[in-house]
Formats: structure tokens, C-alpha cells, sequence
């Protein structure tokens, strides 16, 4: 008889409510309509930015981002101020997956955002979008990547153009069935007690597409609602998984690592910073102006010769982006900036940057004037204020740490998106570099509330789930395996999501564990900088 999974998680990169719920209504996704039908579900509130690596993160750990140590796509050195980008290895505290394995459960994860570089679990282990290309590199134990090759042809691949005529159909249908179909495949062959499969096609369709739905294929046929036919093949491969792998004990679970929603314009906020005299910009420079026409150019340039050209000009680009940035701003005069497109402001502290100019008796002052100031931002087209009440640190992470921003710039709804030139994209466009309101770079933003669904023996038949956040799911998952959860985790098991019986044949307990926060490691080489870079831009994230 077939070993069925303990639990099955299966990630919706994006996935919101507010696309699923009419879908479901309508009976164009049929699984999850079963599973939402037939369980205990809700929104799950995502971090504070809900950012995929920091939501991620918070999902592997049980944790926020303070103890887990990621707070976005990038770091920002201490000494040349160049973008660092971080990958899973960054994390400061074990996955729940490898806690689990380390207790004699046999894990299987695929395509699971910020699990590079993989670890050794009992079972099996192919990192996600953070890998900086899918090899062999990506995959444990050793020549799994090379074997599942051999078997279905190829694996698959995390980006796909966002081209609006000529849009490659095939490969973003072909990637969803692939991941279906090996993970099933794995799970068959090495009788996993929880697998974690994440769908990441989503969320990358809904940056791109959101309002403009409508494509052309490679072949010429119209898809009137690509956001609608995406989740249609991931519905389609839901359904084959828990056919195939769901036994009478095994409980689903669908989750989501943020929402998503249309955006409704852009905001330059190193600009705004620039004007409120807080950052300050160098005169221009002939070398500084070469410089960035370089960079503009090489972004008008065909999308196939800028992938070629990426791989070359690897070392030299993350050089010369330093040179630009440490140009461009006038650092021992410049109080903070902004370091991310979800709002991170970082006040530069005279000991915490090599040029900081701001003493520690000062910046929670300063920091207090900016987010008064951000408060009063409004619209110069409607006059509305565009932020919501700025996060400050001890509310984002209850503890200041090197890496988490002194302040969170949170536009109202998260509508609107961020816009900095403090990423490996380079210069803004000139229409987006000169302006504090202007419009946006992509369709849709990332929203708080994601989704969750449980389903299965002992959960409750139609509960609705009200205060479900991300760190409650590795507690959640631990406790179904009849674990203790971890007293350091934020979260909690979603004891409302069972029914009576279930929690009392198995209360949920917690435990101390001695957990010594690992070295950051799993840092990528310029070879695979330069193709992290490349992939993240396809996804809509840079």
C-alpha cells in the first residue's frame, strides 16, 4: 500500500481571495472550491512588507522577520552601498521543514521561495526562485536534478517574458503540469510524510497582466484572461496531486505568502526624500551621465541580447552600480534613503554606514519627522494623503537589527507601488526618475492578506478563519505531525481550524529548543548575481 503525506502544502505564489473566491463561485477552479467548501479557510495576513522573501521566510520559520533575519530582496553594505541580493541561506533560524526531518519525518520540497541552497533532509529538496538558475545545484540528495531530467526531458522554468503579442503559452502551461507532475513522481518514489510544493507562476502573470489580461500566443491564439488561465492549470494540477497523494489522514493545506491587487501609480520616494532635503544628490557629472545613459540604453536593448550580455557584464555591472549610486548620492550629506520598492527607509547612521552622518541620539528624531511628513503626502492630481501610518522598527520587529529599516513607507491599501533606484535594476526611466508621483512599472502590487485553506480528517467543515497570520503555518504543520512547536516561533497552530476531537486526541504543545542563529551564508557569486537578477526581473520584482 502506498505511503499517503501527513500533510501536503501547497503554496500559491499572490494567491488572493479576491481573484478565488468569484472563480470559485463561478465553478471555474473546481479543486479549490472543494477544498474551501469542505474546510476551515480565510485570509492569512502576510509581514509587514508583504514581500516575497520576507512572507516566504516568515512561513518557513514561524517567525518574523526580526528572528529570521530577511527583510527583503537585498542588504545594504556597511561600506560600498552596492545592493547585495539574499538568499535563503541568509535565514538565522532552521525551516520547519529540517526541524521536522531532524525528528525523523521524511520531507519533500519543491519549488518552496528562499530554500537556496538546499539542505540535507531526510527526503528530498529542490530549491525555488531564490536559486540562481535550476540545476543541479538547486536539488538534494545529489543527481536528483540530473535523474528527473532524464525522466521528463527538462524541468521547468520559473520566468516567462511578460511579452503581450507572442507570449509564450507553452512554457508557463508546461511549467505548471511539470511541477504537478514531479512532485507527484517524487513523492511516489521516496514516501514523503510532508511535501511543500509552491505554484510561483501566479503571482509573476498577476505583476505583469493584472489589467490588461488579454495576450496572443506564439501560435496566435487569443487568452482573453491570462490571470483566469493561470490559475485554471494550477487548479487542474491541485486536483491531481491530492487525488493522487491524499490519503484518509492526510490534511492539505493552501496557503499564500501575500495578496495582490491592481496598482495605481508610483512614487519616487528617494525623490521625495531628495526634496525634504533628507538625501541629497551630487551636481551631474560627465562620468555619472555615461554612466547611466549606459544603463538606459542597455534596458532598451532586445530582451534576448540583454540576457546575453547580462552573463558577460556580470562583475563589471555590480561595479559600475556602485560607482553610479555612490555618485549619484552626495553621502556625507545625506540623512536616509530608501533601499527597497515596499518602502524601507534606512537613516544613515554615522555607525552603521562607512559615510553615515546621523548620531545615534539623533535618528529616532529624525525618523519620528519623516514619518510625520510621509503622513502628509498627498496626491498633487486629487490632494488625497497616499500613506497609511509609517512602521516604525520596535513595531515591525520589536528589536532593531543591522538589517531591518528604521521605517516602512506604507502607501494606503498598498496601491500604489514604491519606486527606488537602490536595486541591481539600475536608473529609474527618465519619465520615473524625476518626479515623486508618476506611474507605476507594473500592473499589480503585493496586498496583506493572502489566502489559507485546511482540509481534511479532524478539521472543521466550514470554519471560517479570521486572524490566521503566515507564522501560524509552520506551527500548524508541526503539530498535524504530532510534534511540539518551538517556543522561539511567533506563531501558533490554528487550534480553531479543528474540530473538539482532534484536539483532544492531540493537544497543541510547545517546547524549548536551543537554537544557535546560524552564519549568514548562501551568498551568490557575480556569475549568479547576475542571473538572479535576470530571473527576478522577469517575475516583476526588480
Amino acid at each position: 500500500m502506498r505511503h499517503a503525506p501527513a500533510v501536503i502544502l501547497i503554496g500559491i505564489d499572490g494567491g488572493t481571495l479576491d481573484l478565488i473566491g468569484p472563480w470559485v463561485a463561478a465553478g471555474e477552479l473546481p479543486a479549490l472550491g472543494a477544498l474551501l467548501a469542505g474546510g476551515a479557510s480565510g485570509p492569512l495576513r502576510s509581514t509587514q512588507p508583504p514581500l516575497t522573501p520576507v512572507a516566504w521566510s516568515s512561513l518557513l520559520t514561524g517567525c518574523s522577520p526580526a528572528r529570521h533575519g530577511i527583510h527583503g530582496f537585498l542588504r545594504i553594505p556597511r561600506d560600498d552601498y552596492a545592493p547585495e541580493f539574499l538568499s535563503g541561506g541568509a535565514l538565522s533560524l532552521p525551516t520547519f521543514l529540517e526541524l521536522l526531518s531532524a525528528r525523523g519525518a521524511r520531507v519533500g520540497v519543491i519549488n518552496m521561495p528562499w530554500t537556496w541552497p538546499p539542505r540535507p533532509v531526510s527526503g528530498f529538496w529542490l530549491s525555488g526562485l531564490d536559486a540562481p538558475a535550476f540545476g543541479p545545484e538547486i536539488a538534494h540528495p545529489p543527481g536528483l536534478f540530473e535523474a528527473l531530467c532524464a525522466r521528463f526531458g527538462r524541468y521547468f522554468d520559473k520566468a516567462i517574458p511578460p511579452r503581450r503579442d507572442a507570449y509564450e503559452l507553452g512554457r508557463l502551461d508546461g511549467g505548471i503540469q511539470r511541477l504537478g507532475v514531479i512532485a507527484r513522481h517524487l513523492c511516489r518514489e521516496h514516501a514523503a510524510d510532508v511535501l511543500a510544493m509552491v505554484f510561483t507562476l501566479t503571482d509573476q502573470v498577476q505583476h505583469w497582466f493584472w489589467r490588461d489580461r488579454s495576450v496572443t500566443t506564439t501560435d496566435g491564439r487569443r487568452v482573453d484572461d491570462l490571470l483566469l488561465h493561470t490559475y485554471r492549470r494550477v487548479d487542474e494540477q491541485i486536483a491531481r496531486t491530492v487525488e493522487e497523494l491524499a490519503g484518509e489522514r492526510t490534511t492539505v493545506i493552501v496557503a499564500s505568502d501575500h495578496g495582490a491587487g491592481p496598482c495605481e501609480g508610483g512614487i519616487n520616494l528617494n525623490r521625495w526624500l531628495a526634496d525634504h532635503g533628507w538625501l541629497r544628490l551630487r551636481t551631474s557629472s560627465p562620468r555619472r551621465g555615461l554612466r547611466g545613459l549606459a544603463l538606459r540604453l542597455g534596458q532598451a536593448l532586445p530582451l534576448s541580447v540583454r540576457e546575453r550580455l547580462r552573463g558577460r557584464l556580470a562583475v563589471r555591472r555590480r561595479r559600475m552600480l556602485s560607482q553610479v549610486l555612490a555618485e549619484v548620492v552626495d553621502w556625507p550629506r545625506t540623512q536616509a534613503f530608501c533601499w527597497s520598492d515596499y518602502g524601507a527607509i534606512l537613516v544613515h547612521r554615522s555607525g552603521r554606514f562607512a559615510h553615515g552622518t546621523v548620531s545615534e541620539a539623533r535618528a529616532d528624531a529624525l525618523a519620528d519627522e519623516i514619518a510625520q511628513a510621509l503622513l502628509e503626502m498627498r496626491d498633487p492630481r486629487t490632494g488625497e494623503r497616499v500613506m497609511s501610518a509609517p512602521l516604525r522598527d520596535a513595531e515591525l520587529h520589536g528589536a532593531r537589527n543591522d538589517d531591518a529599516p528604521d521605517l516602512l513607507a506604507v502607501t494606503r491599501g498598498y496601491r500604489r507601488e514604491i519606486l527606488s533606484e537602490f536595486t541591481p535594476a539600475g536608473p529609474l526611466p527618465g519619465e520615473l526618475a524625476g518626479a515623486t508621483f508618476g506611474p507605476s512599472l507594473r500592473q499589480a502590487t503585493h496586498r496583506l492578506d493572502g489566502l489559507v485553506c485546511l482540509h481534511g480528517r479532524g478539521v472543521r467543515v466550514g470554519r471560517a478563519l479570521q486572524c490566521a497570520r503566515i507564522e501560524d503555518v509552520a506551527p500548524t504543520v508541526m503539530h498535524l505531525l504530532g510534534q511540539p512547536v518551538p517556543e522561539y516561533m511567533d506563531g501558533r497552530v490554528l487550534s480553531e481550524a479543528f474540530t473538539r476531537d482532534a484536539l483532544r486526541v492531540h493537544a497543541p504543545g510547545r517546547e524549548a529548543v536551543d537554537v544557535t542563529e546560524a552564519e549568514r551564508s548562501g551568498r551568490y557569486s557575480d556569475a549568479e548575481r547576475a542571473r538572479i537578477e535576470r530571473e527576478l526581473g522577469a517575475l516583476g520584482y526588480l
